[in-house]
């Protein structure tokens, strides 16, 4: 949840900055910065469901012992690989040449995986980004936090630069 409130506020940010994009652009670069996070949901809830916790009390241990346990699982996991890798936003951008708006789709990927890429850094080999899975499994490893570990206090700080700068650019 928490990462999906920081790519809407990252997606407004940068949709706002586009004065000559349409609504319905800026709202296209909005969902793209979020559709990854969300492809993500049936896996989380899938860990949950192993671990037998509620949602909101996953930790990053649980993910590390139930993340590869079962094939629906792994599959799901490869999901979310495709969908925070630059291929897909690739294609989305050659989509876009006959939709403009999934230029602004394309563009929002990007973004939550550029995002991502240096918000992301974990021990287990297992969540470390791909950014251009499928077509390699390459290891971004530059991320300078780990997600799991940063605390309610650090995201409202950072929620809160987000929408500072969003009033800023309206």
């Amino acid at each position: 949840m928490a990462s999906i409130v920081t790519h809407a506020l990252s997606g407004t940010v940068v949709a706002l900055s586009i004065p000559s994009a349409s609504v319905e652009d800026k709202a296209f670069l909005i969902a793209g910065a979020i559709l990854p996070d969300l492809i993500f949901t049936p896996y989380i809830i899938s860990v949950s469901r192993i671990a037998n916790k509620k949602i909101k009390d996953l930790t990053e241990k649980d993910f590390m012992l139930y993340g590869y346990s079962t094939p629906k699982i792994r599959l799901l996991k490869k999901l979310y690989f495709i969908s925070h890798g630059l291929p897909l936003a690739l294609l989305l951008l050659v989509i876009g040449n006959w939709q403009q708006s999934f230029l602004f789709l394309s563009a929002g990927f990007a973004l939550h995986i550029l995002y991502d890429l240096f918000t992301h850094q974990y021990e287990d080999n297992n969540f470390v980004p791909r950014p251009l899975y499928p077509i390699s499994s390459f290891l971004f490893r530059s991320g300078f936090t780990n997600g799991w570990r940063t605390t309610w206090k650090e995201r409202t700080l950072s929620w809160g630069i987000h929408l500072i700068i969003i009033m800023w650019l309206v």
